[in-house]
């Protein structure tokens, strides 16, 4: 269930939290092992019980020092991982399913938690993806470095998890498929994508949330990064851009 729905039991676990210890929710998507840079938060959060859950494709590494650098004299109580289908990669149609049903049942847990006040659980990747992931490390790099040299942008490295992001949007392309309806610019989430001459022109800001892609009602936008297409099954387009404060 979306997070922006009224009835999402984080939503709910919030509301109902004791009023002296009002609660603050931050849920952020996960890539490259660390949440967007668009998705921080500076607000004053001292005196408040915060909680974060971060939704990826099962690694998650530095939410809550990501997050916690960035609030302004507030400490996470509790950082849970919420693994979901990833959109770069999507998993089968049976395994999906699996992961959307287990994803419900632990939003009703994280609320159950975050109702009673808990304090201390900071969940992070299992060992064994750690150990996976470290031994991959080095055809990590070189295929990405080999799709970096191809499609023209600065080569993503494992030790700047953000910082060579930006300008992968290199690698997207239209089909002539494209009529240049425009809704790619008003699903990116930083404003990164202009029509120009007809066609959607990528600035170098990219996030790689996938959201151009995913959305494109044409399924005119590629990337060889990517291999098929996913959404989940109950967000609508209108709740995307009522995040930037758009409509259709």
């Amino acid at each position: 269930m979306p997070a922006s729905s009224p009835s999402h039991p984080l939503r709910e676990a919030t509301a109902s939290t004791p009023r002296p210890m009002r609660s603050v929710s931050f849920s952020r998507p996960i890539g490259a092992r660390s949440p967007p840079s668009c998705a921080t938060s500076r607000r004053g959060c001292a005196g408040k019980y915060l909680f974060a859950v971060g939704t990826c494709g099962g690694s998650l590494d530095s939410l809550r020092g990501s997050l916690e650098g960035d609030l302004a004299g507030g400490k996470l109580s509790a950082v849970f991982l919420l693994e979901m289908p990833t959109n770069k990669f999507p998993p089968p149609e049976k395994r999906r399913r699996a992961l959307l049903a287990s994803a419900e049942r632990k939003l009703d847990e994280i609320a159950a938690y975050v109702r009673s006040g808990g304090y201390g659980r900071h969940e992070t990747s299992a060992i064994w993806i750690k150990a996976i992931r470290f031994a991959l490390a080095p055809l990590d790099v070189a295929v990405g470095a080999a799709l970096a040299v191809k499609n023209g942008y600065a080569p993503f490295l494992p030790f700047f998890p953000m910082k060579r992001v930006r300008g992968m949007d290199r690698a997207f392309r239209t089909s002539g498929a494209c009529d240049g309806c425009g809704l790619c610019t008003r699903v990116c989430p930083v404003g990164n994508i202009a029509i120009e001459g007809g066609k959607p022109a990528w600035l170098h800001g990219c996030e790689q949330c996938y959201a151009c892609l995913e959305w494109c009602p044409r399924g005119a936008i590629g990337s060889p990064m990517s291999r098929g297409r996913y959404r989940h099954p109950e967000a609508q387009v209108e709740d995307i851009i009522a995040q930037k404060g758009g409509s259709l």
